[in-house]
């Protein structure tokens, strides 16, 4: 199993069963931080085979993860706002990694890194960067 596939798993499961305790968001930082050098660690073999569009998930279901994890005190409007912009962040992430995951598991490893290493560099890298920083500035 690519250590990638392995990645971008913890990162589900962590996702899903949400935090346990405080310090769980360390835990997360050190997947995110993982899943960012990896994507500087591919050498594609290109597969140009055509598969299946992978399904679509539910986003409700998504942001009801990413929000589990991100702290939102409700202090004062500002720190609510971009509580919810990480959450947002990170249920883009989610949405993003499904289907890399059901890339890897239904298509190929090819085409699942290509998908990684494109998104990374157009999508979910970006959302990443963000929730990274949010969880810096409220974790440290």
């Amino acid at each position: 199993m690519s250590k990638i596939k392995i990645a971008v798993k913890k990162l589900l499961d962590l996702a899903i069963i949400g935090p346990s305790k405080t310090n769980d968001i360390g835990k997360l930082a050190i997947v995110l931080d993982e899943l960012a050098w990896l994507s500087h660690r591919i050498q594609l073999n290109f597969d140009e085979t055509e598969y299946p569009e992978p399904p679509r998930f539910d986003s409700s279901e998504t942001y009801t993860y990413a929000s589990k994890w991100i702290p939102n005190d409700n202090d004062d409007s500002e720190s609510s706002y971009l509580a919810f912009i990480a959450a947002m962040d990170f249920s883009e992430i989610i949405d993003d990694f499904r289907v890399i995951e059901w890339r890897f598991n239904n298509t190929s490893e090819s085409d699942a890194l290509f998908h990684y290493q494109l998104g990374y560099q157009s999508h979910w890298g970006h959302h990443m960067r963000s929730l990274q920083k949010f969880i810096h500035n409220w974790y440290w």
